[in-house]
């Protein structure tokens, strides 16, 4: 049994300041896993009329052909989200010492901007891998083969580092973007919360839609060149024109994909600000106190 003294200095459980970060980490990389998974659900087929309409293909009326690629974008979206809110959280306490309910919308995002460039390391790749999938039918992993065998891992990562500018830009649209415009909109216009969220969702998606749709573009046609056949450098695609091709399926794809990652992201993190609220104001008994 303890003695006196050890358990009334001992009665409650204080986790270190490192601790809490590695848990909020953790926890926004499940909250962004949750709200990449809703965005694709509901986005799936848009995704299918925008690649078809930026590559002159022919547009299916079977809608089993526009979920094509489906589960190569469930599986891909959801940690690439996670990335997003993870690194913005890491970046904006590397960069700037606060997090981001600390941080100005500068700091927000600058965050979000270089947390989404990370996230297109991921999503260049598997895009390219979705649109094989929606010409081909072909399963995930048939397709990279197909891919890595006519072009290697070249051929997988061609176009990628315009996904890393469009998801720069995207994450900065949701992460910081949106969330100012839902605050002015409620502080300013008075509107409710429910309406100022929709309204700033859509605002910001929308001119996160037109900013990155022309890399978004060039990043399609060549992933559908993917063996450079018809595109011999990075810039041959801006001569065909017709860059913003397919912006009204992204575009409504984008403004639907802010909403519900923004509005998912928020109301978890709010659900989980409120839960740790209510656990540390718990004591919880130490195992010296328990004997």
């Amino acid at each position: 049994m303890s003695s006196p003294s050890t358990s009334a200095t001992s009665t409650t459980a204080v986790a270190t300041p490192v601790e809490h970060a590695a848990s909020d980490v953790v926890v926004d990389a499940g909250i962004g896993a949750v709200a990449g998974m809703a965005e694709v659900t509901v986005n799936q087929p848009l995704i299918y009329f925008k690649n078809s309409i930026q590559t002159g293909a022919k547009i299916a009326s079977n809608p089993a052909v526009w979920y094509r690629g489906y589960l190569t974008n469930v599986g891909t979206l959801a940690p690439i989200t996670a990335i997003q809110v993870s690194a913005t959280t890491i970046l904006s306490n590397v960069l700037f010492g606060k997090a981001p309910s600390q941080a100005n919308d500068a700091e927000k995002s600058i965050s979000a901007v270089g947390a989404g460039a990370l996230s297109g390391l991921i999503s260049g790749p598997s895009e390219s891998i979705i649109l094989h999938q929606q010409r081909t039918g072909e399963g995930t992993f048939a397709a990279l083969k197909s891919i890595r065998s006519d072009a290697g891992w070249k051929g997988v990562f061609r176009g990628t580092s315009y996904a890393m500018f469009r998801d720069g830009l995207f994450t900065a649209g949701f992460m910081a973007g949106a969330p100012m415009l839902v605050k002015r909109l409620r502080d300013d216009y008075n509107l409710s919360e429910p309406t100022a969220r929709l309204a700033g969702g859509c605002a910001a998606g929308a001119l996160a839609a037109v900013l990155t749709h022309p890399a978004d573009t060039i990043k399609t046609r060549l992933q559908r060149d993917y063996m450079g056949e018809k595109y011999k450098s990075f810039t041959a695609p801006y001569a065909e024109g017709g860059l913003l091709k397919g912006l009204a399926a992204r575009g409504t794809r984008v403004i639907v994909g802010v909403c519900v990652i923004g509005n998912v992201t928020e109301f978890l993190q709010n659900k989980w600000a409120a839960y740790s609220k209510s656990s540390t104001d718990k004591p919880v008994a130490t195992k010296s106190q328990q004997q």
